[in-house]
C-alpha cells in the first residue's frame, strides 16, 4: 500500500455535508407542516457515534456523501425533481472548534453559492440552539431558472470535533411550513461513543510485497478504545552490474481513530483524512483470522497477527 489510503472509500459525512447538486430544478408546491410529534420520531445513529432524530413518517436515505430526509408529503416537479430537499451531513471540523471561526462561515456560504448561484444571502447569521450546543443558521433566497422563488436555510454546529449541518431548500411556503420540524431535527444532534466491532480489535498485517527490488508491509493496531496506529515499513535492495543499493528500513507511522458496525469500517486519521470501507472477518483454510477490506481500490486482505 502506498499510503494511508489502504482504507479508501467515500468520506464520512460528506460523510452522513453535502453534495447539493442532486437538485437541478425546483417547482412550486404547497405542503402542510408534518404532524409528527417527538413521541413517534425515529433515531438514526452512525457507527462513529453521531445521531439524530427525525419524524417517524419521514424516510431516511443514506447516499454516498450525505443523508437525505424525505417528507411523506413531498411533491415532484414536471422534471421529476423533488420540490423540497433536506440534507444532513457531517465532516471532521479539523482545527475549526468555534462557530465564530470565519473559515466555517466561508465554507458554508461557498457550498451554497457553488450549487445554487441564484440564491442571495438574506439578513445576517442567526444564532440557534442545537441541543446543548449553540448553532448558526444562514438564509438565502432567490428565483431559480424556472422562475420560482426559492429559499435555502443551512443550519450548522460543531460537536465533538465534527461540523454537523442540516440544509433545507424549496419554495418559500414549503420551507416556512417545515421550519419547526427542521429545527427539531437539528436540535436532536448528539455525539456518543462509536461502535467498535470486537472482531477487529488487535494487530493486523497487510500482504507483504516483494518484487525483488523492494518490499513493503503495513501493520494496523486497532485498540478496543477506538485508537488506531498504522506502521508501514519498506526497504529497497538493488544488486546489479555496476549498481548496488541497500537502503535501511524506512518506517512511517500514522495515528487515528476507528469505529465499525454492520460491516462498515470508518477511519478518522489525525491528518484530517477519512476512510469508509466495507469489511468481512473470516477464518481461512490455515485457521488464521483474516479481514477482507473492500474500498475504491479493490479488496485487500489482512491477517491477524496479534492481540
Amino acid at each position: 500500500m502506498k499510503s494511508h489510503s489502504t482504507f479508501t472509500g467515500r468520506q464520512i459525512g460528506r460523510h452522513v455535508l453535502a453534495s447539493l447538486s442532486v437538485i437541478v430544478a425546483l417547482a412550486a408546491s404547497v405542503s402542510a407542516q408534518s404532524n409528527a410529534t417527538a413521541d413517534n420520531w425515529k433515531t438514526y445513529k452512525h457507527p462513529v457515534g453521531l445521531s439524530l432524530k427525525y419524524p417517524g413518517d419521514w424516510t431516511l436515505q443514506e447516499v454516498p456523501g450525505f443523508i437525505q430526509l424525505i417528507s411523506p408529503e413531498v411533491q415532484k416537479s414536471a422534471q421529476g425533481q423533488p420540490t423540497e430537499l433536506y440534507i444532513v451531513s457531517a465532516e471532521q471540523a479539523g482545527r475549526i472548534s468555534s462557530l465564530e471561526d470565519p473559515r466555517l462561515i466561508s465554507a458554508l456560504e461557498s457550498s451554497m453559492t457553488q450549487t445554487f448561484p441564484f440564491l442571495q444571502r438574506v439578513g445576517g447569521m442567526a444564532r440557534i440552539k442545537a441541543g446543548n450546543v449553540s448553532g448558526i443558521m444562514l438564509t438565502r433566497e432567490g428565483t431559480n431558472p424556472q422562475g420560482m422563488k426559492v429559499r435555502g436555510q443551512l443550519s450548522a454546529t460543531i460537536l465533538n470535533g465534527f461540523s454537523l449541518s442540516v440544509f433545507a431548500i424549496g419554495s418559500e411556503d414549503v420551507i416556512t411550513a417545515r421550519q419547526q420540524t427542521v429545527r427539531e431535527i437539528f436540535s436532536s444532534f448528539d455525539a456518543g461513543a462509536g461502535e467498535r466491532d470486537p472482531q477487529l480489535v488487535g494487530l493486523w498485517q497487510s500482504g507483504l510485497r516483494d518484487d525483488g527490488v523492494s518490499d513493503r508491509s503495513s501493520r494496523y493496531t486497532l485498540g478496543a478504545d477506538g485508537t488506531l496506529t498504522k506502521v508501514t515499513r519498506s526497504q529497497t535492495i538493488v544488486d546489479a552490474p555496476g549498481v548496488s543499493l541497500d537502503t535501511d528500513d524506512q518506517t512511517e507511522t500514522m495515528s487515528g481513530t476507528w469505529s465499525a458496525g454492520d460491516g462498515r469500517l470508518f477511519v478518522l486519521w489525525e491528518n484530517g483524512s477519512t476512510d469508509d470501507v466495507a469489511y468481512e472477518v473470516r477464518t481461512d483454510s490455515a485457521g488464521s483470522r483474516v479481514a477482507m477490506i473492500s474500498g475504491a481500490q479493490g479488496t485487500v486482505g489482512f491477517t491477524r497477527v496479534g492481540p
